[in-house]
């Protein structure tokens, strides 16, 4: 379940502090338009940072926030965007779920889509 929760532990506060533009859901099968975001989350390696039997586990992984908006529109509407998004996550604590400092960065047009990403680094510490 911990996989399963760090997804509804970002959704739930995006859902709660993010009112900008819709959130779509990550394989939803809603079609992506411009003046939307899509949070997912990339899981990497896990492992037991402290001794014992019962020791503290983490497990490290990535949110990417994908923002967009129409092509050919400029950069300063996704760019506030990810100004915004950015404020929101950096340093933020959910649960066992603890957010690092995030990073923007361009990736370009496509489908008449400008997309700009923001990428959050967190950990999940597990006592066990």
């Amino acid at each position: 379940m911990l996989l399963e929760r760090s997804r509804y532990l970002v959704d739930k506060f995006l859902s709660d502090n993010w009112t900008q533009t819709p959130v779509i859901r990550d394989n939803s099968g809603i079609k992506v338009s411009a003046n939307t975001i899509v949070p997912f989350l990339i899981e990497g390696d896990s492992s037991q940072v402290s001794i014992g039997r019962n020791g503290l586990h983490r497990r490290l992984g990535v949110l990417i926030i994908q923002i967009f908006v129409t092509a050919g529109s400029g950069t300063s509407v996704a760019r506030t965007r990810a100004d915004l998004l950015c404020n929101l996550f950096k340093n933020l604590e959910l649960e066992n779920m603890t957010f690092a400092s995030p990073t923007g960065k361009r990736v370009g047009e496509k489908d008449g889509l400008y997309q700009y990403n923001v990428s959050v680094p967190f950990w999940i510490d597990i006592c066990q």
